[in-house]
């Protein structure tokens, strides 16, 4: 769980970290044309960062049931902020940030298969205390 939870964070921070960086440098014309709803897509990718990031450091404290579902929505929201954003820069003709997207979000969906089929901590040790001495 410690590459997922790395991931996380690093997407995460980067993701928080894109944001005022590409508006202080004039970057995002959506704002400056008025509309209002990249607004919207700025507060859906900076919960997407925050998720990932608290995510990120509860897996690697310790990967419970808890942390686990965080990092499984948060690694969905990212799935589907990858998707979208990848066909922004698809429409733009820039292909490159578009494939870069795209291999975020696989793996993204990656790590959501991964942890599901990975039992929790509590599990595994509640299973051990079950089971009879052999």
């Amino acid at each position: 769980m410690g590459r997922i939870g790395w991931f996380q964070i690093v997407v995460g921070a980067g993701i928080l970290l894109l944001w005022p960086v590409l508006i202080l440098a004039g970057e995002v014309p959506e704002l400056e044309a008025g509309q209002r709803d990249i607004l919207f897509h700025i507060a859906a990718e900076a919960v997407t960062g925050v998720l990932l990031v608290v995510g990120g450091v509860l897996l690697l404290r310790g990967g419970a049931a808890g942390a686990r579902m965080v990092s499984a929505f948060a690694l969905g929201a990212l799935l589907y902020t990858g998707i979208n954003s990848a066909g922004y820069y698809a429409e733009l003709g820039e292909w490159l940030p578009a494939a870069l997207l795209v291999g975020v979000a696989v793996v993204a969906a990656v790590a959501v298969a991964v942890l599901l089929r990975s039992p929790a901590p509590e599990v595994e040790r509640i299973a051990a205390r079950a089971r009879p001495p052999a």
